[in-house]
């Protein structure tokens, strides 16, 4: 199914894949539609909004934003859910919260309505009615019966174990075991065939016609006769049963089997040839006669052989009415020609792509709200601890202490949305498979929208912290501290964003972003001097701090040329301290010296340029900033490479 929809681009893949009897181009895709299994729908997004961002990027730029509308109401009534527009989706939301919304049977058909939306010619399905109960299966069946009967549309749906009623709703079946083609043709022609390979149907033992062909061809298991009759038991026989099929059906079909790569001609007519002439004869137009106006579209199905051969198959349907048109007043064939990648332009993908990115994150309350109120209450929190600091020099090292706890909590908090970006793995490479937009338009636009909150956030913190421990005053200051404060957490974040996407699953990307974070606190040149390191060569790891730069910065934001007052000197308990520190220092307890550390006077200042010269930091504000924010923009670089290589590697 993945690989007839154009869906599949990983494996070993092999084969050609025809529509007219032509080899199908990229612009096919755009005349069909997928229906996945597990849609990719937006919880916080109601129903019309969810259709409308596919229309905003699937229906063709010259339809106007009321041509669009109207197109979703229609099929929104058309499958059932015009009364729910304004129901959310629903589900599970990034960061575990439920959200109620629609049941299985109406986001099923809401899948469904996404995929016909732009009137696609081929609407396939891989298992409509997996999770539904049995009523909803078959409701969302019977949708999909009246699209093909009243609308034209070919529907290819797999599909495991259909109740009676759903199995009478097909028109032609293929059936498929360990990879080999068993039978494909009129439901009714199923039970004779096998009857004929010697495999009788007793309805009073078996059931259902289509449990027993399933149940024929499955093997790997014991088979009881007097349950199961007479039935395939091994590979042999179930080789042996599809190679007749294919040999009968390629007699009849006038389709000779080829291999090796060469597909230029089949027999003494080329495959476009012969599939023409069969799809004539079926429609009663004469050689020589056009067959335009007939109407019938095929697709090639591809099925293995035993020799390693393949064999192309024409499925003869009516076809829905071109792109555009809704009720197909006559069938058209699916066109072959080869047109833009894209309906829409990249401004669209943007907007739309931006749009539903502040859906999400606005009404996720795990997201936001909930990311803001964190920045608030701890910032809150480490201000009550360090509120009031004095403005001498005893208050050094308690802001000392305070910057780099304040730099470590930008680096630790994006820990707290790793389930998110996990998420926004999901859909971007389900969005990717489905060849849904521009990737260069949907990156972007994500980052422009949740920035924004990001920096938010970071300054909720900064100002708040600032303002309560009474760092230095001036509005410049303050600028800087936020400044510098905010590019760490935005490559924080992208950091274990780009984790996020290249680990394959959550557990690894908290690996992943533990090694970065290690280098952040280890490299910060706080717990240890790089100059004290025994084994120096491993200081190079320095350069990838993106902490070790923010340090640098905000020290010298908060204390490069200032001075604090320190006649109060040193207290009773720092001066017990330090002769018991030093007890064989002598000097320590000549009197004069006690005086003079107890009380050194009105004059004495304390000059914190010391303080940035004993870690090294003589950076200006302005280089620090343009490392971070090179620092940043790598990020983004990397992540962007790497959503591109796994949305490559993992897509269907």
């Amino acid at each position: 199914m993945d690989i007839l929809a154009q869906r599949k681009s990983t494996g070993n893949l092999s084969g050609f894949l025809l529509a007219n009897g032509r080899p199908t181009t990229s612009s096919f895709i755009r005349k069909t539609a997928y229906v996945p299994q597990d849609d990719n729908f937006v919880a916080t997004m109601t129903t019309s909004e969810t259709m409308s961002f596919y229309a905003d990027i699937i229906l063709p730029k010259t339809w106007s934003k009321a041509d669009r509308r109207a197109r979703v109401v229609e099929v929104l009534a058309a499958m059932g859910l015009k009364h729910k527009q304004r129901t959310m989706v629903g589900g599970t939301l990034p960061g575990g919260l439920m959200l109620r919304g629609l049941s299985g049977g109406e986001r099923k058909r809401l899948s469904i309505a996404a995929g016909i939306l732009a009137a696609p010619s081929i609407v396939f399905l891989d298992e409509p009615t997996s999770g539904l109960d049995s009523f909803a299966a078959l409701t969302v069946m019977g949708y999909l019966k009246r699209m093909a009967r009243d609308n034209g549309h070919i529907v290819i749906a797999s599909i495991h174990q259909p109740r009676s009623a759903i199995w009478s709703m097909f028109d032609k079946v293929t059936l498929l075991a360990s990879g080999r083609l068993m039978f494909h043709g009129v439901c009714d022609d199923l039970v004779p065939w096998f009857g004929h390979l010697g495999y009788p149907y007793d309805a009073s033992l078996h059931g259902v016609a289509s449990d027993w062909a399933l149940d024929l061809v499955a093997i790997g298991f014991h088979k009881p006769k007097r349950f199961y009759g007479q039935t395939i038991t091994n590979m042999e026989q179930l080789t042996r049963a599809s190679n007749e099929f294919v040999a009968s059906y390629t007699a009849q079909s006038g389709i000779l089997p080829f291999g090796g790569g060469n597909s230029s001609m089949i027999g003494s007519k080329s495959l476009g040839q012969k599939m023409q002439a069969r799809m004539n004869k079926m429609v009663g137009v004469q050689p020589g006669a056009s067959a335009a106006a007939g109407g019938m579209s095929q697709i090639a199905r591809l099925s293995g052989s035993s020799d390693g051969d393949m064999y192309v198959e024409s499925l003869a349907v009516t076809s829905a009415a071109g792109e555009g048109s809704f009720d197909a007043a006559e069938p058209v064939q699916v066109s072959t020609k080869k047109q833009g990648k894209w309906a829409t332009g990249w401004w669209r993908h943007f907007i739309s792509c931006y749009n539903r990115e502040l859906l999400a994150i606005t009404r996720n309350p795990a997201d936001v709200a909930g990311r803001t109120m964190t920045f608030a209450w701890v910032a809150i929190l480490m201000g009550l601890l360090y509120y009031g600091m004095s403005s001498d020099a005893s208050s050094i090292r308690g802001r000392l202490n305070m910057v780099f706890n304040n730099l470590v909590f930008f680096c630790l908090m994006p820990y707290v949305s790793m389930s998110l970006y996990c998420a926004d793995k999901k859909f971007y490479i389900a969005d990717a498979s489905a060849k849904l937009y521009r990737s260069h338009a949907y990156y972007p636009a994500k980052v422009m929208a949740i920035t924004p909150f990001q920096i938010v956030s970071a300054l909720v913190f900064c100002f708040t912290v600032y303002g309560m421990t009474g760092l230095r005053p001036g509005w410049e200051y303050i600028l800087q501290n936020g400044t510098i404060s905010t590019l760490l957490l935005l490559i924080s974040v992208q950091v274990l964003h780009c984790c996020a996407i290249v680990a394959p699953n959550q557990d690894v990307a908290f690996m992943l972003s533990i090694v970065w974070t290690a280098i952040q606190l280890f490299f910060s040149n706080y717990f240890i001097m790089f100059s004290e390191v025994e084994l120096y060569g491993i200081t190079f790891l320095r350069w990838f701090s993106a902490l070790c730069y923010a340090f640098e910065g905000i020290m010298v934001t908060e204390f490069g040329n200032m001075t604090y007052a320190c006649d109060k000197g040193l207290d009773s308990a720092s001066l017990t301290m330090l002769k018991t520190m030093l007890p064989g220092n002598r000097f320590l307890n000549m009197p004069v010296v006690q005086r003079g550390l107890e009380s050194p006077g009105a004059d004495c200042i304390a000059d914190t340029n010391a303080v940035l010269h004993y870690y090294g930091f003589d950076r200006t504000f302005g280089k620090t900033f343009g490392i971070l924010l090179g620092y940043l923009t790598v990020c983004h670089v990397l992540t962007y490479m790497a959503m591109i290589f796994v949305a490559r590697k993992e897509r269907r």
